[in-house]
């Protein structure tokens, strides 16, 4: 950072290096080094590097816990970003997507934002980010429409195999396991988790578990159930992984017949999951969205306010001095005609005196 002489490269450092630390999951502390990119930017003499700075103030605000503020950047930034500019567009709308996923609100609104992200990814040409879209919309569709949910998913895994990715491709395949459960088709499902698990990829964790131990419950199968449940983890920390440990160990209990444990399980999920829901900040986040849309739309209102009073004022004085014009014009004009009538009645008194002379 020492070499870093010119503000120029000390914006553009700030930038990449929030860029690193935000992509390799490191822990952010405050926005200091971000604002030092966003206030050398912020008079757009570089469109695209101003509208990537705006995407990782958001990133860095989210990071920071303020939600809305970071709906307010991401926002920004979709707005600066230039008709072309396809990748930072399908960042902003995908920051969006993910934030308003994680604090629970109408699918329709996730789906409608991870679309506009790969609509924009795919015009980028970015695979990777396709991926990451694509097994989202599955993802959201289980609860909406569980056949297209899968053409999603099914498309998402075939991208990630062509990338070579085994952490998308573990993503895409454990929703489309979740998908053919919300199916039914709880065979199916339990059988691409466990051909999934045996491929020894690196990413596979607890969740992929629960998935194959909700299958052998649905299945009349606890003992098997119970089998892949010992080797998950107890959880403390994140409430949705306990809130799924908790529903599975509910499914078991109910494919024992044990119906009393499998209520009184089911009823710590509902806690979980109403501690989970009383936290979310939704309401919030869309109401920012809502306030900036409404005050881009009153600022434009105020522009064409100003244009047209512009124009009136343009109008006005354009009349007033074609007035003053027809006035000098009208007055020129009548002393014109003056100047000739007394050339006229000389001419005339001189032809009359001629006249006289010549009688004389």
């Amino acid at each position: 950072t020492d070499e870093l002489t010119t503000t120029s490269d000390r914006a553009y450092y700030a930038l990449l290096y929030t860029q690193a630390q935000y992509k390799n999951l490191d822990s952010i502390a405050s926005d200091s080094l971000i604002n030092i990119a966003v206030d050398y930017y912020s008079d757009n003499h570089n469109r695209e590097l101003y509208t990537r700075t705006l995407i990782y103030k958001g990133a860095v605000m989210q990071e920071l816990g303020k939600e809305q503020e970071a709906m307010e950047w991401y926002k920004r930034a979709e707005d600066n970003a230039s008709e072309d500019d396809y990748m930072n567009l399908g960042q902003a709308n995908l920051r969006m997507a993910v934030l308003y996923s994680l604090n629970y609100t109408d699918n329709r609104v996730i789906i409608e934002k991870y679309k506009q992200a790969l609509y924009n990814f795919q015009k980028a040409g970015s695979k990777q980010y396709q991926v990451m879209c694509l097994s989202s919309i599955g993802g959201e569709l289980r609860n909406i429409n569980i056949d297209s949910a899968i053409i999603y998913l099914e498309k998402s895994i075939q991208l990630s195999k062509e990338l070579d990715n085994s952490f998308l491709l573990y993503r895409s395949s454990a929703m489309l396991t979740r998908a053919y459960f919300s199916k039914n088709d709880f065979k199916r499902s339990k059988d691409l988790a466990l051909a999934f698990i045996n491929t020894e990829n690196s990413y596979v964790g607890d969740d992929i578990y629960y998935d194959i131990v909700m299958s052998y419950a649905h299945l009349g199968m606890p003992d098997s159930a119970e089998y892949y449940l010992s080797k998950t983890n107890e959880v403390k920390d994140d409430n949705r992984l306990k809130l799924v440990r908790t529903m599975a160990i509910s499914a078991i209990y109910e494919s024992r017949g044990d119906y009393q444990q499998s209520l009184s399980a089911t009823k710590k999920a509902d806690s979980i999951s109403y501690s989970i829901e009383s936290g979310s900040l939704i309401k919030d986040i869309v109401k920012i969205e809502t306030l900036y849309s409404k005050a881009k739309l009153d600022n434009l209102h105020l522009q064409l306010k100003n244009v047209q009073l512009k124009s009136c004022l343009y109008i006005s004085i354009c009349a007033i001095v074609i007035l003053i014009i027809t006035f000098i014009t009208f007055v020129y004009i009548r002393k014109r005609k003056r100047k000739l009538d007394d050339a006229y009645q000389l001419i005339d008194a001189l032809n009359k005196e001629k006249n006289d002379i010549y009688i004389r």
